[in-house]
């Protein structure tokens, strides 16, 4: 599945948003409880799941988030909890609970993306005088730098109030205390920018370029123009030079490869596909070592514990490259990886050979395979 640039870089909301911890559970804990009571009702109904089987889930789940909040004594767990009842009610149509519940959210506790989400539900609900207030509250609210550049692109996208959004990034750019920090703020702006539909097809990319002339020392000015080359990469085109450091702690980098052949997988131990695949390239490993192939994956984990489980698990006898960043990870910003199963063949002398080459089936098999064999 593949999230979009605006999901990657507010995946630290859900972490403010569920980060505080009660005495019984967690927001994240009850959050991962239902997940997992979700897949076990889609694969006992063998994928088809009726809408009365969610409604029962879903009961079943607020009645349970209804317990924790009402038992709850931090507040922003108290607020995220009745954002996740709106939530759920409003997933199975229940409208009046849905109502009933944001109601109950008391704006003083709430930070400025909790606001902004609330907001959003309003709108949903028709509660426009209540959506305009907390969208002007949330906007007044102090906030961390990346809550503060979450909001303005949560105001710019889901809620188009694109002005609004537009001062919040100005404001931070007035802020801003030298190149890098400029260089971040546009970097989130350009974010919000490729998600408006109100924007011609390419003005992510118009984005990119301004943020990568106009910074081209700064980390993210670096960010914008490799994006760009890897967004237009053909064969025979320079591969983007990079450097991180394996589980073991040492440096791995592209320079590491010259005069081999090199697949440079990006993957996650939760991606079944990706784990699907591993057997495959074992094979490809064993059968072309000897004439230069070698594999290099790049994770994106969160949990380290996580990726040297599946490591174990399932033998793995390459180099990985891991920094817990996930989505955010440098290197998947760089080759502008949105998606895994992620994977591209370099050459010996370090130029694409061939990109979007997972093996899902045979003739995705046979094509990886015949590149290769004429790169190598």
């Amino acid at each position: 599945m593949k999230p979009s640039p605006i999901t990657l870089l507010l995946t630290f909301a859900l972490t403010l948003m569920t980060g505080s911890l009660s005495a019984q559970a967690t927001l994240r804990s009850l959050e991962d409880a239902f997940a997992k009571e979700r897949e076990a009702l889609i694969k006992s109904k063998s994928g088809q799941v009726s809408f009365a089987d969610i409604k029962a889930l879903a009961k079943d789940h607020s009645e349970r988030l209804e317990n924790f909040v009402a038992n709850c004594k931090d507040s922003r767990d108290r607020v995220n909890g009745r954002l996740m009842l709106t939530n759920i009610y409003l997933d199975v149509g229940e409208r009046e609970q849905a109502k009933a519940s944001l109601d109950k959210l008391l704006p003083e506790e709430a930070g400025a993306m909790e606001l902004l989400t609330g907001a959003e539900f309003a709108a949903m609900l028709g509660e426009k005088d209540k959506r305009d207030r907390w969208v002007k509250l949330a906007i007044s609210k102090e906030a961390p730098f990346e809550e503060r550049m979450a909001a303005g692109m949560f105001l710019m996208t889901r809620l188009v109030e694109v002005q609004k959004g537009e001062d919040i990034f100005s404001a931070a750019l007035a802020d801003a205390a030298g190149d890098e920090d400029k260089s971040k703020v546009l970097w989130y702006r350009a974010a919000a920018i490729r998600e408006r539909e109100d924007l011609p097809e390419g003005a992510y990319d118009v984005e990119l370029d301004k943020l990568a002339k106009a910074y081209p020392t700064s980390y993210f000015g670096g960010i914008a123009k490799n994006r760009l080359e890897a967004m237009d990469f053909k064969p025979g085109a320079d591969a983007i030079p990079f450097s991180g450091q394996n589980l073991r702690g040492r440096k791995v980098s592209l320079s590491d490869y010259q005069g081999e052949v090199l697949l440079l997988d990006f993957w996650a131990s939760w991606c079944v596909p990706c784990v699907e695949a591993l057997p495959y390239m074992k094979e490809l490993r064993k059968k072309y070592r000897d004439e230069g192939l070698r594999i290099l994956s790049i994770s994106l984990d969160e949990s380290r514990e996580e990726l040297e489980a599946a490591i174990e698990t399932h033998n793995l006898p390459w180099a990985q490259i891991f920094d817990g960043k996930s989505w955010q990870s440098d290197l998947a910003l760089r080759y502008s990886v949105e998606q895994v199963p992620h994977m591209l063949l370099i050459d010996r002398d370090g130029k694409i050979a061939g990109v979007g080459l997972f093996p899902w089936d045979e003739p995705a098999k046979k094509h990886l395979v015949e590149l290769i064999e004429k790169t190598l």
